[in-house]
């Protein structure tokens, strides 16, 4: 729905429009869903796991020892959740988790909201890049012969964040919160709560 319009009941609050629901997991492995109308909400009894998938290539052309181009790439394709309204999260049953690699997670006009009985825990993906290249040239004349080798490698190794952004977003563990590589935007605040600490009134 384009201008920021936003679907409502009979009630005038927003109506889940996409529910996904799972008696043991709900597992998106660099997947997207997007909800253009109403509030998201994903719930599993098990745990709620936002993976990441891994995309490579590879050129390797080589000659000889002394002659060669090596060009890898990989990078990590995290998935990906965005809503008009509320983006809601909830593992249900004892000890169940949410975790999550490189993913985002968007509510446009809403909040977010992650509550897992478990952990909450979010890793960080990788980029990489690898190049190896060599040559050798020979110079020849009528008295000399000169051989010149060049190689050069360059690796280039990047960290791939995990992004949560609304209006406001509260995040709720039963046990640990463990954020590494996350940016958690809002526009108001942020709470992360693990179990028995509000916001603001303990140590983070």
């Amino acid at each position: 729905m384009g201008d920021g319009a936003k679907a409502t009941g009979k009630d005038g609050k927003t109506p889940t429009t996409l529910s996904i629901k799972a008696g043991n997991y709900v597992i998106y492995t660099g997947a997207k869903s997007q909800n253009q109308g109403g509030n998201t909400l994903i719930s599993a009894n098990k745990g709620i796991r936002l993976d990441a998938i891994k995309e490579s290539s590879s050129i390797n052309a080589i000659a000889d020892d002394n002659n060669y181009f090596k060009h890898s790439q990989s990078k990590d394709i995290g998935s990906a959740v965005s809503g008009q309204g509320d983006v809601v999260l909830v593992a249900t049953s004892q000890d169940a988790a949410i975790t999550g690699k490189a993913f985002n997670i968007s509510s446009q006009a809403g909040k977010v909201r992650m509550s897992a009985t478990g952990d909450i825990k979010f890793e960080e993906g990788r980029q990489t890049d690898q190049l190896q290249t060599a040559t050798q040239f020979t110079n020849k004349s009528l008295i000399s012969k000169k051989t010149t080798n060049h190689q050069h490698h360059a690796d280039e190794d990047k960290t791939l964040t995990n992004t949560i952004q609304a209006e406001q977003i509260t995040l709720t563990a039963g046990k640990n919160l463990q954020l590494t590589a996350s940016n958690i935007a809002s526009d108001t605040h942020s709470s992360k709560k693990p179990k028995g600490c509000c916001f603001g009134c303990c140590h983070q």
